[in-house]
């Protein structure tokens, strides 16, 4: 009972935390559809600030995950501290303070939410930070910037809402097409732009707007593409993009 009541006190006491001037903001225009997106992350460097400032002995802790080799399959015998499974990657940190625990998950994603599955160091390394910044939410410290999450808010969880909302709309109107062929050929088209915007900040620089042109020659053909050629495009922007940022 006496580790419940300290819990529930620190909690308290990190809730009443005003975190407003501390926020870091983003904005993502979609060239797409030239909507703007706002994101509002918590700085993590205030963040520790803050635990350590309550309790000095404050502790974060990123889950230690086996490694496989990628070629193979195969254990290499180390640990990391992200885990890598087919459908994408995610992290684990737990924070502790005053003796209590708390645990949270993220997958390394895109600029729309998308799970990245084959995410550089440096997409996980921010996704780390985001989620030990979740995790002090738990504790109490930034809950408010996360109300809303699965709802609409001002928060990063707008965003994710706003695009379900939007990827519904596609649908929907996708469903409604009378041809065949003109559905396939703009799911197409959908599957590449949305990739082309997501690695906005590099295709636009030198020398990648090489790539963007290349992508933009298949844009009066989409509908006699195939799968296979299409996949070939995404794959293609996939690897100049890890190129980009090694």
């Amino acid at each position: 009972m006496k580790m419940a009541d300290k819990a529930e006190s620190t909690f308290e006491q990190l809730n009443k935390i005003d975190v407003s001037d501390h926020l870091d903001t983003k904005r993502f225009k979609s060239k797409r559809t030239n909507k703007e997106y706002r994101y509002d992350y918590l700085s993590w460097m205030w963040a520790w600030q803050i635990l350590k400032g309550i309790d000095i002995d404050a502790t974060k802790e990123f889950t230690q995950f086996p490694e496989y080799d990628r070629q193979n399959g195969k254990l290499t015998g180390r640990n990391v501290d992200y885990m890598k499974t087919p459908e994408g990657t995610y992290v684990e940190c737990t924070v502790t303070i005053k003796g209590h625990s708390e645990s949270e998950t993220l997958p390394v994603m895109d600029y729309f939410n998308n799970a990245e599955k084959n995410p550089d160091i440096m997409q996980i390394n921010k996704t780390k930070q985001r989620c030990f910044v979740k995790a002090c939410a738990l504790q109490g410290l930034g809950l408010d910037v996360y109300k809303g999450e699965d709802l609409s808010s001002n928060s990063s969880g707008h965003n994710n809402n706003k695009n379900g909302t939007q990827r519904n709309s596609r649908a929907t109107a996708t469903n409604q097409q009378n041809s065949g062929n003109q559905k396939a050929g703009r799911e197409k088209k959908e599957r590449v732009t949305s990739l082309i915007t997501s690695y906005a900040d590099f295709l636009n620089q030198e020398p990648h707007k090489v790539l963007v042109t290349l992508l933009n020659s298949f844009a009066t053909s989409w509908d006699k593409m195939t799968n296979n050629s299409a996949d070939k495009i995404i794959k293609f922007v996939i690897e100049k993009g890890r190129e980009s940022q090694q």
